[in-house]
């Protein structure tokens, strides 16, 4: 019996969705898509410490959301999974969101997107079906990992692995 409200695709390329999550290590370069360098993050309030997320003002449709994933040479799949869980959470609001996270980090990339995949899937299910208030379950039914060729098999792998691991649990 599935249990998660919420379906995780491998694309090749960015498909429209309400937000897109990007990850931000606290070294290295800020990826453009951001629109912002790492000190506007920082006056923002972001540090890219791992599991730290915020939804960057952009003034666009589509919002754009930072994902902290700390130094990118210790960013191994159990820094993954806390990034992308902190993904979820900020990206609650949203009904579909589409993430680069499974190809960030420094680990087998089927490892690293079971971990992103558990991370996202857990953070978003609630047991609600009790409750008359449902103001705090997330509206989060789509994500789509943008994963480029060469590394889709290893990532389709980690994602159907995560996703069985995420429903036992």
């Amino acid at each position: 019996m599935k249990i998660s409200k919420l379906s995780v695709n491998i694309v090749k390329s960015e498909i429209a969705s309400q937000a897109i999550g990007i990850a931000v290590s606290s070294d290295g370069a800020v990826a453009k898509e951001l629109g912002m360098t790492r000190d506007q993050l920082a006056l923002l309030g972001f540090e890219s410490k791992v599991g730290q997320a915020i939804v960057v003002p952009t003034g666009k449709a589509k919002q754009v959301i930072a994902v902290g994933i700390g130094e990118s040479a210790k960013a191994n799949a159990d820094v993954m999974r806390s990034a992308a869980a902190a993904l979820a959470r900020a990206a609650a609001k949203f009904s579909s969101l589409t993430t680069t996270l499974a190809t960030s980090g420094r680990a087998d990339r089927a490892a690293i997107a079971q971990a992103v995949t558990e991370g996202l899937i857990l953070a978003t299910h609630r047991y609600d079906d009790l409750k008359t208030d449902k103001k705090a379950t997330s509206k989060l039914i789509s994500v789509l990992i943008v994963a480029p060729a060469a590394m889709s098999a290893a990532i389709n792998k980690g994602v159907k692995r995560g996703e069985t691991i995420a429903e036992a649990v």
